[in-house]
């Protein structure tokens, strides 16, 4: 449990601090996407378009202690390939 609580401690920082840095950058001025398996996979034209309508993308690669993302590697791929800028988060859950 103390392990699961400390690795959402650190990707609650790490987003944090993610965002901090990239809401000072020049491109904080354009809307940031939250994208995950419920907005499938991201295609070769959507990620164009991504390129130039938006500061960067927030990818959530799951939730839970066990619950991966169905797209995120795809998503991560394709955000990389056209260089969009990202932050990964995990969701976590705590349960009393």
């Amino acid at each position: 449990m103390q392990k699961l609580i400390k690795h959402i401690c650190l990707t609650g920082l790490a987003f944090v601090a993610g965002l901090f840095i990239y809401t000072n950058a020049s491109a904080a001025k354009l809307p940031i996407y939250d994208l995950s398996e419920w907005q499938g996979n991201i295609t070769a034209t959507q990620a164009k378009r991504l390129k130039t309508e938006v500061g960067g993308v927030i990818l959530r690669t799951g939730y839970g202690a066990n619950y991966k993302d169905r797209v995120v590697d795809h998503n991560i791929a394709m955000v990389e390939k056209y260089n969009i800028p990202m932050v990964c988060i995990s969701l976590g859950s705590i349960l009393a």
